[in-house]
This record gives structure tokens, C-alpha cells and sequence, in this order.
């Protein structure tokens, strides 16, 4: 839903909330979900590792990257609920 359209929907007797609800509580559980799992983290130090070291195969470069042990430690589900 546009900004437009939660403004026409809340003037026309709807609540913010119900207006807003779908979109931002996918929103909220999807980036809830990245923190709880720190993808963003884990992203980033392979974006950062990639352009560090520039490999002819960037594709396996990442799959590699997220197959090493620190990886697997620091960003593994079971590393992240400790």
C-alpha cells in the first residue's frame, strides 16, 4: 500500500494500523527474521571478502565462503541461539 492510498484509506475511516497492518508486519517479521539469523551480517562479510579478493568465480568464492568453519560457527542457527 503507497503513502497515497494508507492517507486515503485512514481519511476514509480506517485506523493507521489496519491500514497498515499486512505490509508492515511482513516487513517487521522479515527483518526480524535477518537479525535473528544475522544474514545481513553474514552478507556483508562475504561482500567485503569478495571484493577484498576479486576471484575468476565469484559464484563459488561465496559458496565456499559460507561453507568455511568460521563461517559455519559464527552464523550457523545453533550460533546464533547461543
Amino acid at each position: 500500500m503507497s503513502a497515497p492510498e494508507i492517507v486515503a484509506s485512514t481519511s476514509a475511516g480506517a485506523t493507521p494500523a489496519a491500514a497498515l497492518s499486512t505490509p508492515v508486519s511482513d516487513a517487521d517479521a522479515m527483518l526480524n527474521y535477518f537479525a535473528e539469523h544475522k544474514v545481513e551480517s553474514l552478507l556483508s562479510e562475504i561482500v567485503v571478502a569478495l571484493g577484498k579478493e576479486r576471484p575468476a568465480d565469484p559464484t563459488a568464492f561465496i559458496a565456499k565462503m559460507m561453507m568455511t568453519e568460521p563461517v559455519l560457527e559464527k552464523f550457523s542457527s545453533s550460533a546464533v541461539e547461543d
